[in-house]
């Protein structure tokens, strides 16, 4: 075909790749936020059920260490002295618990997401050798707009990869704010 028919058959099957492209990259983090954060929270709530079932565990014993009139003695006696040590080592084993499964509740759902980033950047990375291979294609004397055009292709998939990682640093540092928080509240609550 003529020039100006070559042009616009490379500048539409490079638009075509890059909106595939964009379509997936998109419909593939869209979800992700709120899949992740639902993970998250599922997860989470198990572990304060495991933490508060511990603590419910010490309170039972405790509860039948200071009934009777010499358990209200002894337990008079332990509020002037401190709990006996097994006390102590019951709840930070509650909290050691939490803290660990939080962690590994991190891990996994990070690796999942990284998963999907990692989806993602191959898209675009195989949108952009496409995209190249569409305007290597053309002859010479099409090479100097074909440069412009691939460049101009090559911002947008910049600007989709960017997206991709704001996802990611969205995500990672979301997840670390409520880990922290978690682990937070579960210190409070052993302090009560």
């Amino acid at each position: 075909g003529t020039e100006e028919q070559m042009r616009a058959q490379a500048s539409n099957r490079a638009n075509a790749i890059f909106t595939s492209a964009q379509t997936r990259v998109q419909g593939l983090l869209e979800p992700l936020p709120g899949t992740a954060m639902r993970r998250w929270q599922t997860g989470v709530d198990l572990l304060s059920t495991r933490f508060e079932q511990s603590l419910a565990r010490v309170q039972r014993w405790l509860d039948e260490r200071y009934s009777g009139v010499g358990g209200a003695v002894l337990e008079f006696a332990e509020s002037i002295v401190g709990k006996p040590d097994w006390v102590a080592e019951a709840y930070n084993a509650a909290e050691l618990e939490f803290a660990e499964g939080v962690c590994d509740l991190i891990r996994e759902i990070s690796t999942e997401v990284n998963g999907v980033i990692a989806t993602c950047e191959t898209i675009i990375d195989e949108a952009n050798t496409e995209i190249a291979e569409v305007f290597d294609g053309l002859p010479e004397s099409l090479q100097e707009w074909a440069a412009g055009e691939q460049a101009g292709f090559a911002e947008r998939l910049q600007g989709l990869q960017q997206e991709v990682q704001s996802t990611r640093e969205d995500l990672n540092s979301g997840l670390a704010e409520r880990a922290a928080e978690s682990v937070q509240q579960v210190r409070e609550r052993i302090h009560e």
